[in-house]
């Protein structure tokens, strides 16, 4: 199988490369032309905790809360009732 349509990482962001202006042949740009109108953007808030009330959503086989949108793959023993989760039947702490 060829990876043809399949894009390399990014070029390199760290001090390092970025101090050597790393040049990356594939997209034909150094690390500080690519990445010079990045910027680095810190959430100081604390985020909030969730009562979570996990829905089935049968068809990805995955369970969703419905306040926050936190999700889990299901199957292979994991079920949802009244909105908590289980494993094999046993209770599952989520969040608190």
């Amino acid at each position: 199988m060829d990876n043809q349509g399949v894009l390399p990482p990014l070029p390199s962001s760290d001090p390092g490369s970025l101090g050597r202006n790393h040049y990356d042949h594939f997209y034909n740009r150094s690390s500080r032309s690519f990445w010079k109108d990045a910027s680095i953007e810190y959430i100081k808030t604390p985020m909030e905790k969730c009562k979570h009330y996990f829905e089935e959503n049968a068809a990805s086989y995955s369970y969703i809360c419905k306040s926050c949108g936190f999700g889990l793959q299901g199957g292979n023993g994991l079920t949802s009732t009244d909105g908590k989760l289980f494993y094999q039947g046993q209770p599952i702490p989520v969040g608190a």
